[in-house]
């Protein structure tokens, strides 16, 4: 629960403040130096030096059981509800907008929000995928389609992968496409994520990378992970159900544990930024 700064090896708890430090956070990024907005399941924040210095619950959406958020671009940041909602709120002054439900969301819940490279956005639910493009055109995916309900989406080498509770699949006609879907295999998969230009998924114990033909096992763990981030300078953070551990690649291939931290269960990275800080 709340929002945690990790820098270096050192855990810090970025804020205190009770109303939003025991709240689960679901989109948190930096607006300017030491200025922050963070997403959580009660709500829109913004933060100077872990200090709440504004606040809005949203009390407008009638049904506030947040699950998803992602930035649109510049302007705006979009989050999406349990209940299938989609709300835009503009980092230029706060104004809240509903988006309009389509029928085929009705009785479904957004999981996971992503953006693709042409501004679109992609809603992965419990029924598919989403695609809603910048001229508010609408395709549908089933999970049928699609070969299970998406986790987590991934752009890399101009195609869009997708984690399922069925395996890996991806796009075959660009990033910013699902006309034609590809599998990659069949096992249930919650995280994706870049190393070294290959991708990399979650598998229970291990973590295992995909050079496009095949897979193979890049951290072999020996116990249940619950998630993982590759940073941007090649280490690898894991999140247990009672700690996070930090893992490097010595240059004759093996792994090392590099430092290790005891939490009160599992921790999700939001953001890396440009100095190298987890948060």
């Amino acid at each position: 629960m709340g929002i945690w700064s990790v820098v270096g090896l050192e855990l810090i708890m970025y804020s205190e403040d009770t109303s939003i430090a025991e709240k689960t956070i679901i989109y948190f990024e930096e607006i300017d130096n030491n200025r922050h907005l963070a997403l959580s399941s009660n709500g829109y924040f913004e933060l100077v030096d872990g200090k709440v210095v504004y606040q809005d619950s949203l009390s407008d959406v009638q049904k506030r059981t947040f699950s998803a958020g992602c930035k649109v671009d510049e302007k705006f940041i979009c989050v999406g509800t349990l209940s299938a909602e989609l709300i835009f709120i503009s980092k230029d002054d706060r104004s809240v907008y509903k988006w309009r439900q389509m029928d085929e969301l009705h009785g479904d819940s957004i999981i996971d929000l992503n953006t693709a490279s042409d501004g679109s956005l992609f809603l992965s639910t419990t029924k598919g995928i989403f695609h809603i493009t910048k001229g508010v055109n609408v395709e549908v995916f089933t999970s049928d389609d699609i070969g299970g309900i998406v986790r987590d989406a991934l752009q890399m080498h101009d195609k869009l992968y997708l984690a399922t509770t069925s395996g890996i699949a991806a796009s075959m006609e660009g990033a910013d496409s699902l006309n034609s879907i590809e599998s990659y295999s069949n096992s249930d998969t919650w995280k994706l994520g870049e190393f070294n230009s290959e991708l990399v998924s979650d598998d229970y114990e291990e973590i295992l990378s995909f050079d496009g033909k095949d897979f193979d096992s890049l951290l072999a763990l020996n116990k249940e992970l619950w998630n993982f981030h590759v940073t941007k300078s090649g280490y690898i953070w894991v999140s247990y159900q009672d700690r996070i551990a930090l893992y490097r690649k010595e240059e004759e291939g093996s792994w090392v544990l590099i430092g290790e931290h005891e939490v009160a269960g599992p921790f999700s990275v939001l953001e890396e930024d440009g100095r190298g800080t987890i948060w």
